[in-house]
């Protein structure tokens, strides 16, 4: 199942660039070899101390909140993905399930912090589904679901938070 939960504008005129700069501080991986595509940010994202990152992350959780009242955070994961205008989306199906933590909860979700006409699509035994992107709302799924970013190209720089997170009910 794939949930929806909205939220109040953030109003830092300022975290496109802080993001930008984010990622190029702070790539996914320092090795050579990296299978995550290459505007991708290190999972860390949410240890910074800016107070709009702070208010996602409570929002995301907050999405978490309405529907399990009682968990432990096992680990979670936050990470800025771009893809500059007029390049291809990284269309790659993937999931965040973690084999080491079969039994607990394992969501991931995705925030569209630029407009963008490119969403996510999903795909399990039962059913392929694309959501429409929209900023200010946090799409949430269990992680072993399969997704990608739709493919194509558009006209402007795309930014995206991603997540993952491990929970102990």
């Amino acid at each position: 199942m794939i949930s929806l939960s909205c939220y109040e504008p953030h109003k830092d005129k300022n975290l496109v660039q802080f993001l930008k700069t984010y990622l190029n501080k702070n790539p996914c991986c320092k090795e050579s070899i990296c299978r995550h595509p290459k505007k991708q940010s290190n999972s860390f994202l949410f240890d910074s101390k800016r107070k709009s990152l702070k208010y996602l992350k409570e929002q995301f959780y907050n999405s978490i909140n309405n529907n399990l009242k009682k968990y432990q955070v096992v680990e979670e994961k936050f990470w800025v993905l771009f893809v500059e205008e007029n390049k291809p989306t990284p269309a790659v199906w993937h999931h965040h399930y973690q084999e080491k933590y079969e039994g607990m909860m394992q969501i991931s979700g995705i925030t569209y912090i630029t407009e963008t006409q490119l969403g996510t699509e999903f795909d399990t035994d039962l059913y392929n589904v694309r959501i429409k992107p929209r900023p200010n709302c946090w799409f949430y799924w269990d992680s072993s679901i399969l997704h990608r970013p739709m493919l194509g190209n558009q006209n402007t720089d795309r930014y995206v938070i991603a997540a993952q997170v491990v929970l102990k009910t």
